[in-house]
């Protein structure tokens, strides 16, 4: 079904999963589909890419910006969608929900101390709710639960020339 939604064989799209699978992108998703149909879900916790290594290759490179350009789509359109849903959500939701813009003033140590602060606390709350995946059960006492994009983006503004 992928393969013909993305204009590709059948082959193509299966080798591109297995090699999302295996650096970690996705999972098969086993409670769906048969052995000739392969469901795939993605992995909860974060993404991260070695973005200095891949700029360093004109071949990673490209390839970094395809992915890259992908990631802030689909980052767009889920925020598009929330925006664009919110108000169907429970009140419970929409109160617990989150969305900031914060300026600091920090200097790269700093920024790359937050960073890895940050990724550690969403780390940490994927493995403590990953076992709801795994067992299949879709409420936490009286809470259901939802798939939650946790959007984080922390970087410098402004001239990189005036910064150096």
């Amino acid at each position: 079904m992928l393969a013909r939604r993305v204009g590709e064989s059948s082959g193509a799209a299966s080798y591109h999963l297995r090699q999302l699978a295996k650096h970690g992108f996705i999972e098969e998703d086993t409670e769906r589909g048969t052995a000739r149909e392969r469901w795939w879900r993605p992995v909860s916790g974060t993404s991260r890419l070695p973005v200095t290594e891949m700029r360093k290759s004109p071949a990673t490179r490209a390839a970094l910006d395809i992915v890259v350009g992908e990631f802030r789509a689909l980052r767009m359109d889920h925020l598009q969608h929330w925006w664009a849903t919110n108000e169907r959500w429970p009140e419970r939701w929409t109160k617990a929900a989150e969305s900031s813009t914060s300026h600091l003033r920090l200097t790269p140590s700093e920024l790359g101390q937050m960073a890895r602060e940050l990724n550690d606390v969403i780390v940490e709350w994927a493995t403590r709710t990953e076992e709801r995946v795994q067992s299949g059960y879709v409420h936490q006492g009286d809470e259901p639960w939802a798939d939650v994009a946790v959007l984080v983006d922390a970087f410098p503004l402004g001239d990189p020339e005036v910064q150096m």
